[in-house]
């Protein structure tokens, strides 16, 4: 998929990394033992376990993209998402059962220093070079550095997030953060919707509701399905506020959770699909 799909701007997240990378680390450095070993909205992950994913996930783009080290070949076409997805799931899993005998001083240290090179490492990057990693959500199989760093961020903020629900800590959800992640994630819904067949003029108004919020339409054009930053007074319509977004988009909760959460029109074939949109590399 190219983004002829998506009429968006480029959004630019390089600036932020640094910003959240500091939080992160204040936050964890005030955390307790019990608070490190506090359940999260993953039923098999600590707080410590998400943090030695992050750990893992900024070490490997600093190996490969930076240091240019890597020990897999990369050959033939790029897998399906679900066979992806289960590739993703057993790394993750094996890096942090790896980590699991690890101290949270250990996991501190070691977040501190990938965290702070990989924010250093982004400033570094064009935005329109062609990126390491396409963003398989949004179903591309080459993405520009802009989208694939971004969702990097979006990966970053989201489970930092998950971390500050699990102790109780602040939110991060000041605009400047979190409207990047939404508008990020709104990337995702033209690849969700590649198999559902619609009239040319079709279309459907996504209103996310907040101050990082706001709106967008899924329009039929030339037997596609184009996302734009407007909308088109359409009778069928979504609304979610923003809280609700991003952790729909991040699989935060279950899907039956959301559906009290997500308003719709009316319930049709092509409302309803809004459902199987998500921004994260998982197989519900």
């Amino acid at each position: 998929m190219k983004r002829r799909e998506i009429d968006l701007k480029v959004i630019e997240t390089y600036s932020l990394f640094h910003e959240i990378t500091e939080e992160l680390i204040s936050m964890l450095r005030g955390l307790n033992t019990e608070q490190w070993l506090a359940p999260t909205c993953y039923p098999s992950w600590k707080v410590k376990d998400i943090v030695a994913h992050l750990i893992q996930s900024g070490m490997g783009r600093l190996s490969v993209q930076r240091d240019q080290f890597s020990l897999h070949e990369n050959s033939g076409p790029a897998p399906e998402f679900e066979d992806l997805s289960v590739m993703i799931d057993r790394f993750n899993t094996s890096w942090t059962d790896l980590l699991r005998p690890a101290s949270p001083r250990v996991l501190l240290d070691f977040i501190s220093v990938s965290e702070r090179q990989l924010a250093d490492f982004i400033l570094e990057q064009d935005l329109h070079s062609e990126a390491l990693y396409a963003v398989g959500w949004a179903g591309e199989t080459v993405s520009e550095n802009w989208f694939d760093l971004g969702r990097e961020y979006t990966e970053r903020w989201h489970h930092q997030q998950q971390i500050r629900e699990a102790v109780a800590a602040a939110p991060l959800t000041d605009k400047k953060y979190l409207s990047p992640v939404i508008r990020l994630f709104m990337y995702s819904i033209p690849f969700w919707y590649r198999d559902i067949d619609a009239p040319d003029g079709c279309s459907l108004d996504i209103n996310i509701k907040g101050e990082s919020g706001g709106s967008w339409s899924l329009q039929r054009i030339n037997s596609e399905w184009i996302l734009k930053e407007e909308i088109t007074e359409s009778d069928m319509y979504i609304t979610l506020s923003e809280d609700t977004a991003w952790r729909f988009f991040t699989r935060s909760s279950s899907v039956e959770s959301f559906r009290n959460k997500v308003e719709m029109s009316t319930e049709n074939e092509l409302l309803k699909n809004f459902m199987n949109v998500k921004a994260i590399m998982i197989n519900d």
